[in-house]
C-alpha cells in the first residue's frame, strides 16, 4: 500500500489529520496505522519502541472521550457542564457565600479562592460545586457550569474519567509524552511538563501525573517512603491532606500509577507487562533502579506490601465496636483468576 485516501479515514483519525495540519506539523503516528495489526513481528519490534515515540514525539492527541476510531476527537459537549477547579483553590466553608479574592496572577493565569456551595458529592475524593456568576470565565457567562474540588487537599484529574484512560497502553503513552491535547467530553485539555490547563482556563497540578515527578518520588530515600521505620506504620492506603513529602511513593509515584494501571483494561492479557515495559525501561535508566516485574528493588519491601479489594467489599460502622466491614469499592480490578500481583 502506497497511501491511503483521506476519504477512507475513519473519523478520529481524518480528525486527527486535520489537527496536525493546523498546528502545522508534518507528520502524524498513529498505531494502528503504523504498526501491522496481522504481524506478531511488527508488533513485538514496534511495540518496544512505543516509549521512544511517545517520549520524542512532539505533540500526542490523545482522544479522551473517543469510544472507537469512528466516535471522532471532538465528541458534543456535555449537557451536565461539569469541569474542574484549579487545584489551588480550597472552599473557605460550605454554605457561606462570601466575596472571592485573587491568590495569584503569575504567568497571566489568575487564580481565585472562594467559597462555594457543595451541590452534591459524588465519592470520596471530589464533590461538585457552585461559583458565583462573576467568577466565571468570560466564554461561559451566559452557561455556568458546574465546578468541581478535590475534597481535603485532594488532586483531580479532569480526564480520568474519559473512556480512553479505561485502557492500559494508555498510562506509559501520557506519562512519557512531553505534550499532550486531551480532547475531553466536555472540553479540551492541555497538559505539558510544566502546565495542566482546561479549555475554560483553569488550572490542575500538571504533577500528578508526569514523568518527572515520577522520577523524583522513585529516587526518594527508604525514610521518606510508605513504610516508616520508626512508627511502623504505613501509607500504603490512604494520605494525608498535606505535607507532600509524607506521600513518599504515592502521589504522582510508581505506587500510585500501579495502582490506577491495575484498573485499567487490556485487550489481551499478555499484554499486562509489555504495556507498562517502555515507562519502567525509561524509569530505570533515569534511577538506576533495577526493575522486576512491576517490582523496584530499592522499594522491594513496600512494593510486596499489597493486597486485592474483592468486588463487593462492603464498610459499614458497628456501633459500639472497633469492627467493620468495607462499604465502597476502593478501585474495581479487572483480573484473570490466575494474577497473583497487581503487578
Amino acid at each position: 500500500m502506497s497511501r491511503i485516501l483521506e476519504e477512507e479515514l475513519p473519523r478520529t483519525y481524518l480528525e486527527a489529520v486535520k489537527i496536525t495540519k493546523t498546528i502545522g506539523l508534518r507528520y502524524l503516528w498513529i498505531d494502528s496505522l503504523c504498526i501491522l495489526q496481522d504481524s506478531t513481528t511488527d508488533w513485538e519490534r514496534e511495540s518496544a519502541r512505543m516509549a521512544e515515540i511517545y517520549s520524542k514525539s512532539y505533540l500526542t492527541i490523545s482522544a479522551s472521550s473517543s469510544t472507537g476510531s469512528n466516535s471522532g476527537c471532538f465528541a458534543s459537549v456535555n449537557t451536565r457542564n461539569v469541569s474542574y477547579t484549579p487545584h489551588e483553590l480550597e472552599s473557605l466553608g460550605i454554605n457561606k457565600p462570601t466575596n472571592s479574592y485573587i491568590l495569584d496572577d503569575t504567568r497571566g493565569i489568575i487564580t481565585r479562592q472562594y467559597v462555594a456551595n457543595v451541590v452534591s458529592k459524588e465519592s470520596r475524593s471530589i464533590v461538585d460545586v457552585n461559583i458565583t456568576l462573576e467568577w466565571m470565565p468570560c466564554s461561559r457567562k451566559e452557561e455556568p457550569w458546574v465546578y468541581r474540588i478535590g475534597v481535603f487537599g485532594r488532586l483531580v484529574d479532569p480526564v480520568a474519567s474519559e473512556h480512553l484512560s479505561s485502557r492500559g497502553w494508555i498510562l506509559q503513552e501520557r506519562l512519557l509524552s512531553p505534550r499532550v491535547l486531551h480532547c475531553g467530553s466536555a472540553q479540551l485539555y492541555w497538559q505539558c511538563n510544566w502546565s495542566f490547563l482546561g479549555e475554560d482556563g483553569y488550572r490542575f497540578d500538571w504533577s500528578n501525573c508526569n514523568f518527572t515527578s515520577l522520577v523524583e518520588r522513585e529516587i526518594l530515600p527508604n525514610s521518606e517512603c510508605g513504610i516508616p521505620t520508626k512508627s511502623g506504620t504505613s501509607f500504603i492506603e490512604g494520605w494525608p491532606p498535606s505535607n507532600l513529602a509524607t506521600h513518599g511513593r504515592w502521589r504522582a509515584g510508581w505506587l500510585h500509577h500501579i495502582q490506577n494501571y491495575s484498573t485499567r483494561s487490556l485487550t489481551f492479557e499478555q499484554d499486562k507487562l509489555p504495556a507498562l515495559s517502555g515507562l519502567a525501561r525509561m524509569l530505570a535508566s533515569q534511577t538506576g533502579d533495577s526493575y522486576y516485574a512491576g517490582l523496584w528493588e530499592r522499594h522491594i519491601h513496600e512494593d510486596l506490601c499489597w493486597r486485592v479489594y474483592p468486588r463487593q467489599e462492603i464498610r459499614t460502622f458497628v456501633p459500639g465496636s472497633f469492627d467493620h466491614k468495607y462499604s465502597r469499592t476502593l478501585c474495581v480490578i479487572k483480573r484473570p483468576n490466575e494474577y497473583r500481583a497487581p503487578s
